[in-house]
């Protein structure tokens, strides 16, 4: 759930939920994201820790990642500060896809659209 789209500065403030078993496929960040959990459990498959309530974490630029719902709580709550694109990566680290703050507003526009929220209500998370 996007809570700010920063147009100008390239960023985006979310609220990423799962409940049961979720991945979000492996990526590469252009610049930093930083993290808070607020419930549940995730990690990154590769890496060996274990995000939970209360965990910050910081992606530093092109670090390289797949993230999941760790099955110890099998769901998750996370706030996400991502401060610029990210690129979808296939098994080879090709880019396959990327989104950005203009992407995303796109795509949350349209959801916004289809559920009768209008465009007014989308222009509040614009700064």
């Amino acid at each position: 759930m996007p809570l700010l789209f920063d147009v100008r500065g390239g960023s985006w403030v979310s609220l990423f939920k799962a409940k049961g078993a979720g991945t979000i496929e492996r990526h590469r960040h252009s610049n930093p994201v930083t993290g808070w959990t607020l419930e549940g459990t995730w990690g990154y498959r590769e890496r060996d820790w274990i995000a939970r309530r209360g965990t910050f974490i910081f992606e530093p630029a092109g670090d390289i990642h797949t993230l999941y719902v760790h099955p110890e709580a099998g769901h998750m709550k996370a706030l996400f500060h991502v401060f610029g694109p990210l690129v979808y990566l296939d098994e080879d680290g090709n880019a396959e896809g990327y989104d950005d703050v203009l992407v995303r507003l796109d795509r949350y526009a349209a959801h916004c659209k289809s559920v009768g929220l209008g465009d007014e209500f989308v222009r509040t998370l614009i700064r």
